[in-house]
C-alpha cells in the first residue's frame, strides 16, 4: 500500500463532515481530529466516529462560551490512533498553551510536525 503525504482526509467545517468521513469499527482503529477555532487555538482529539465526536465538541464549546469551531481536519483510520494522538502531543509540546491544553501553530506546521508520525502509523502493504 502506498502511503500518502497528506495525512488528512477531511479539512473543512463540521457541516460537510457528515458526509466525507464515516465511523469506522474498533478493529480498524480510529481517527485522529483536530479543530481549529476562532481564536486559531488547535485541539487534539482521537475517535471512532469523527461526526458524533465533533458535534458534542460543538455543543461543549458553546455552552461553555468558548471560540466556535471553524475548522476541522480528520486522519486517515490509524489502528493505533491513540498511541499516535499521545506521540502528537509530544511532537507539539513547544506550541501547547500553558493554561489549557490548547495548541497555538498554524495547520501548515502541524501537519509538518506530526506527517512522520501518521506516516509510520498507516498500516504497510
Amino acid at each position: 500500500m502506498e502511503k500518502p503525504d497528506n495525512p488528512w482526509i477531511y479539512d473543512g467545517c463540521t457541516d460537510l463532515l457528515k458526509v466525507a468521513v464515516e465511523p469506522v469499527p474498533s478493529v480498524k482503529g480510529g481517527y485522529i481530529v483536530v479543530f481549529v477555532l476562532e481564536d486559531q487555538s488547535i485541539w487534539l482529539g482521537a475517535t471512532r466516529d469523527p461526526i458524533v465526536y465533533s458535534a458534542n465538541w460543538a455543543r461543549k464549546v458553546g455552552s461553555f462560551g468558548l471560540n466556535k469551531i471553524t475548522r476541522v481536519l480528520v486522519s486517515r483510520p490509524l489502528r493505533r490512533f491513540e498511541s499516535a494522538r499521545l506521540l502528537m502531543k509530544e511532537a507539539l509540546r513547544t506550541y501547547k498553551d500553558q493554561h489549557s491544553n490548547a495548541y497555538y501553530l498554524d495547520v501548515e506546521t502541524l501537519t509538518e510536525k506530526v506527517r512522520p508520525i501518521f506516516l509510520a502509523a498507516l498500516p504497510s502493504a
